[in-house]
Formats: structure tokens, sequence, C-alpha cells
């Protein structure tokens, strides 16, 4: 087995007595692609607010590149390398595309206050690199054209983009995406898993929620399958989409023809 660059052991929650998560243990590997998939209420989008620091988990750790992670903060876990994009879009409406971007970049800041306020050549030169990195990203997801309209006037594929773009803008080593081909077309789905095959390339490690189950076994080296915050299956793409427990669980028919 390959370097574990998340080892998430044994974490639990509750609210108000109702179980999320149960006692959820899984790995994922450097460079690796893998999807957390499962029906509505399976705890998918609460893992990523466990692993992100949003909630805490009430049992066991969760370990990123041999480091615990569980008792920090959302900034601090993003300081580590692990950022995460939303499954409802969370980006400045009112803000440029390339200005939304940027924000991501100023997690690590290394100016002070007065040097932003007198546009010190320290402040100059970081910003210059991080513009040229946004730039960057942004024409990897076809929205350098767009980088000077305002995000909100944009539509809901090219602002799913623009929120990945924010996310790696981060320095991300390892990527969440919540639900990312949500409100796509075929084609812009398509230029998705393309993109998320180049961040592999690049060896950044993706973790995937997905409801579009063609999108999910196209691009996914391993799969794992919740129901109702337990873990009932795991497995390559072939492996989970013949197995009984989640055909039964999640669809009621094979999981993808």
């Amino acid at each position: 087995m390959k370097e574990a660059v998340l080892d998430v052991q044994s974490i639990s929650i509750a609210f108000g007595g109702i179980k999320a998560v149960t006692n959820l243990s899984f790995k994922v590997e450097k460079g690796q692609i893998v999807s957390l998939i499962g029906p509505n209420g399976a705890g998918k989008t609460t893992v990523f607010n466990l692993l992100t620091g949003v909630y805490r988990t009430q049992t066991g750790k969760i370990v990123f590149e041999g480091n615990e992670i569980h008792r920090l903060r959302p900034q601090e876990i993003v300081r580590q390398g692990l950022s995460r994009t939303f499954q409802n879009i969370r980006l400045f409406s009112d803000m440029r595309v390339l200005e939304n971007v940027l924000t991501g970049t100023h997690i690590h800041t290394d100016y002070r206050l007065f040097q932003s306020t007198l546009k010190s050549k320290k402040f100059r030169h970081i910003e210059a690199d991080n513009i040229k990195k946004c730039l960057e990203l942004l024409y990897e997801l076809n929205l350098y054209n767009k980088k000077d309209e305002y995000a909100g006037s944009l539509p809901y594929g090219d602002q799913r983009k623009v929120e990945i773009a924010r996310a790696l803008a981060t320095g991300a080593r390892v990527l969440l995406l919540d639900e990312p081909a949500a409100g796509m077309n075929p084609q812009e789905s398509a230029e998705l898993l393309a993109f998320i095959r180049k961040l592999k390339s690049l060896g950044i490690t993706v973790v995937l929620i997905e409801h579009d189950m063609q999108v999910v076994m196209n691009v996914s080296d391993y799969l794992y399958v919740l129901e109702n915050g337990c873990l009932i299956a795991e497995g390559n793409a072939k492996q989970v989409s013949t197995d009984k427990k989640v055909i039964s669980a999640y669809l009621g028919g094979e999981v993808y023809a």
C-alpha cells in the first residue's frame, strides 16, 4: 500500500442524540482520486465537515500527512494543505472572478497590515506572484477570459469552477470536492473530469462527493460507500457497482452500466 496522506480513524459525531457518522475509518493514498458515495443523508458532507474542522469528531482521530488535525480550527487545517469546496456555492458574488480566487492565497499571507496599506515592495512582490498563480488556475479551468467578470453573474457551472480555483489557490495538496459537477452540462462535466485527472498528474490528491455516477465511476481510483453514517462497502468502480449491499442501499439496481 502506498503512503496514506489522509488516515481517518474511527470518527463519530451525533447531533441531539442522532448519529450522523459512526465509527468511520478510511484511508486515502497520496495521488489518488477517491470518492465518497451514498444516498442522501448518508453523512458524506458531514464527513467533509469533520475533516476540515467545521465539526469536531467525538471519537477517534484524523491524521493528515502524519499529523493529527482533528483538534485544529478550519483555517489551520487549510494552512496544513487540505482545502475544500462546498455543496452550496460560497463565492463573493459582488467581487470579480480573479478577486475571488485571490482570497484563497491570503491564508498564507506573509506581510503585515501596514505593508498592505502602504503597498510596500514586499506586498507588491507577493501579490504579483499570487495573481500569476491565480491566472494560471483560471486558464486551466477555461475561465481566464472571465477573470474580470463578477462571480455572481457567471453561469452556475462556472461558479463551481471558480470555487475549485479558489480552493486550489490555498496551496492544497489534498482537495475535497463536494458535488463539483452539480449544475454542469455534459460538456462542462467532461472538462471537469479532465481537470481532476490533471490534478492527479500534478500530485494533488482528490476526495470527491458526487451524485453523478458517470463522473464517479470514470474518475475514481477507489470508492467508499456510506449509509446512515456507516461504511458499508469499498473498492474500485467494478467492485462497488456489483456489491449487493450497495445496490440494495443506494440504488435498487446496478450502480453504473
